[in-house]
């Protein structure tokens, strides 16, 4: 599968270490060392330009690339690789992979007029959704009660009311003083109230919502939010981002459409939240108060419809360091732990691995053996050590491991086969003539005996032994029908974290070229994630999954099969998960990825528009670019799917096999 990023991915990845974590949980001083060079970097990044004439033109360069060329022209792709050129000897800021935050800002955030005209409809409207808004902090800072209020009292949307625990001392000098803001001294109260007003009472909040003391609500928030509530979901969340004391915002979070195996690893309900007062009553149904990840964890479960609203909405609190290390970790394995007994996991094994999210691991019973289907034609020096590690580094049971050889030549290959390490459990299925990777996956899953299918590249090699326990323990949730790895070049950078359909107009991979333990605007590797696609050069199906889709389509001959199979899984209920836990070496040979048939992409492209997998992917996020695998901030209308598919198509050589240049993207 190609990668949107291209050549400028690559050249920023090669300028970063690698960070190259051993798989395991992480100690109280693997968090501190992680930190400690995550602050670091993060403080670099952001001290002050030098001076000289190239420090204060580059800036300025930066900002008209952004705002006046379009994206893809050819002088925007001149001025990237003078860009480049320049960072190779210059630790300049703004020379990173993303564009400052502030210019985002400035191209982004609503006008003052935008602002009047929420203001006038919200006036207006007939019946106006009155959005009672509780805060559950119970040691909130001396001031941040006043912040919290004076950025309610900016909103455009007026029909609210909020209610804190915040006593005196979090007031500020001159406390608001209006209606809408009360207090409840005691944090016992404000429980009492919540439940009594979710109670189902006639008197009883329809919506209930939640805003810490001390986060900062954006002016036009309540106005999306209430928008948002007419569409009827059960819960409402939106993207956060945080701001220091002196009123700088920083470090945004843009997160993707409701995710719950991303929400084991991040808090995607953080910042202001609002639901229907029959959830807030299901989690409150125990009597005893809850707060934080745990709160959020029991509003989740108990939500049939969760909408988010793309979008930085609320400015939490805090510094650098804050925004780096804002995971409280006993809380997350605690909420996690409990949250997964209650999905009938009762005996998941919860820590914080390094990056400081948490990891779950969870023993499955009677684990099912899985069939591992292999294509492969010739390559003996990569297939050698791939089949080695699937003997001497595989815990799970293996019942076969299936090669589709398509036409091996090489003597070398049946010397292998008579000698594999994997003994009887190597199954050969010969299928000569034009290579087609569906066709080869197919005619080895109709040989497999197992329950779970493993799809696996001949050039991977496992890295831990545990890597498909990893992996199968997903399927335990009936939901879930395709479980996609973690893979990394043979230079420990990240080779596939998933797939972002759309990225670069047909679908890439995210994270592509970057260390591992990369964090950013759009989270981290380290996350567990829903996704629209993965790789099948590891991707673990289940069998019911596989056989009810017909498998993957034949008709595409090398490239995009795997995301359209996973694109109709999606549409058929099944879930497609990516797990950071399995982690193998993929020395992707390029035999096939540089020639592919031009066919592929023109079918690609016709089903996927038609089908409106092209009009964004939900488990991305709008704000995000999908012109570059490195996630960083979204470039205007150009920057769509759509647009860069028309781009791409109209860029493609007018050949049935096409060699794709180096400078595609």
């Amino acid at each position: 599968m190609m990668s949107g990023g291209g050549d400028e991915d690559r050249a920023n990845a090669q300028a970063r270490p690698s960070l190259s974590p051993p798989h395991r949980l992480a100690t109280p001083d693997d968090l501190h060392r992680y930190y400690a060079r995550r602050l670091a970097e993060h403080q670099r990044r952001r001290r002050p330009g030098d001076r000289s004439l190239l420090g204060r033109l580059v800036p300025t360069a930066i900002r008209l690339r952004i705002r006046a060329i379009r994206p893809g022209s050819r002088l925007d792709n001149a001025l990237g690789r003078l860009r480049r050129a320049i960072a190779r000897g210059s630790d300049h800021p703004l020379l990173g992979p993303d564009p400052d935050y502030e210019i985002y800002l400035a191209s982004s955030e609503p006008r003052a007029r935008e602002l009047h005209r929420q203001a006038r409809q919200a006036r207006r409207a007939p019946a106006p959704l009155v959005l009672h808004l509780f805060d559950l902090e119970s040691r909130p800072r001396p001031g941040a009660w006043e912040m919290t209020a004076r950025s309610l009292l900016r909103q455009t949307y007026p029909h609210w009311t909020w209610t804190s625990s915040a006593g005196s001392a979090a007031a500020g000098g001159s406390p608001p003083n209006d209606d809408r803001l009360r207090r409840e001294p005691n944090p016992e109260a404000v429980y009492r109230l919540l439940a009594e007003n979710s109670s189902g009472r006639p008197e009883a909040f329809d919506w209930i919502g939640f805003l810490g003391c001390g986060e900062h609500a954006a002016p036009q928030a309540l106005f999306h939010i209430a928008n948002s509530a007419a569409d009827g979901p059960d819960l409402i969340y939106a993207d956060v981002d945080w701001i220091d004391d002196t009123g700088v915002r920083h470090d945004p979070l843009f997160k993707p459409d409701w995710s719950p195996a991303t929400n084991l690893s991040t808090d995607l309900l953080s910042g202001l939240l609002l639901a229907r007062r029959a959830v807030v009553r299901t989690a409150l149904a125990d009597g005893r108060p809850a707060s934080g990840r745990q709160f959020h964890l029991r509003l989740a479960e108990a939500a049939e419809r969760i909408a988010h609203v793309p979008g930085i909405l609320t400015h939490r609190p805090g510094d650098e360091q804050a925004a780096w290390a804002w995971l409280d970790s006993a809380d997350a394995e605690g909420a996690v732990r409990q949250h997964l007994a209650r999905r009938g996991i009762p005996n998941a094994q919860v820590g914080i691995g390094l990056g400081g999210y948490p990891r779950a691991t969870w023993d499955v019973p009677s684990p099912p053996p899985v069939s591992i289907v292999i294509p492969s034609r010739d390559q003996v020096e990569v297939l050698e050590p791939c089949l080695q590690s699937l003997a001497g580094r595989t815990a799970h049971p293996v019942a076969e491991v299936i090669i589709v050889d398509t036409g091996s030549k090489d003597p070398r290959a049946e010397a292998l086969y008579r000698s594999s390490p994997l003994g009887a459990r190597l199954r050969l299925e010969r299928q000569p003539g034009d290579f087609n990777f569906a066709r080869a996956c197919n005619a080895g899953a109709r040989r497999a005996a197992g329950d779970l299918i493993l799809f696996l590249n001949n050039d991977t090699e496992a890295l831990d032994d545990d890597w498909l326990a990893r992996m199968a323990q997903w399927h335990v949730f009936p939901e879930v029908g395709i479980v996609g790895a973690k893979l990394l070049y043979p230079d420990e950078t990240i080779q596939h974290a998933g797939v972002v359909v759309g990225m670069g107009g047909m679908a890439s991979h995210l994270f592509q070229g970057l260390p591992e333990l990369e964090a950013g605007i759009f989270g981290s590797d380290q996350w567990y994630r829903d996704l629209s696609a993965v790789t099948a050069a590891c991707m673990l199906v289940s069998r019911r999954a596989f056989e009810s889709l017909g498998g993957f389509d034949e008709a595409f001959r090398v490239n995009y099969q795997d995301v359209d199979f996973c694109l109709r899984a999606r549409r058929a209920g099944w879930g497609v998960i990516y797990t950071p836990d399995a982690r193998l070496l993929h020395h992707e040979a390029l035999s096939h990825r540089r020639r592919i048939p031009r066919r592929d992409f023109e079918l690609a492209t016709e089903r996927w528009l038609a089908r409106g997998d092209l009009d964004g992917d939900p488990y991305f996020n709008p704000h995000v670019s999908f012109m570059s695998a490195t996630p960083t901030f979204t470039r205007g209308p150009h920057d769509s799917p759509r647009a860069l598919n028309r781009r791409l198509m109209n860029r493609l050589p007018r050949k049935e096999i096409i060699a794709l240049p180096e400078d595609l993207w």
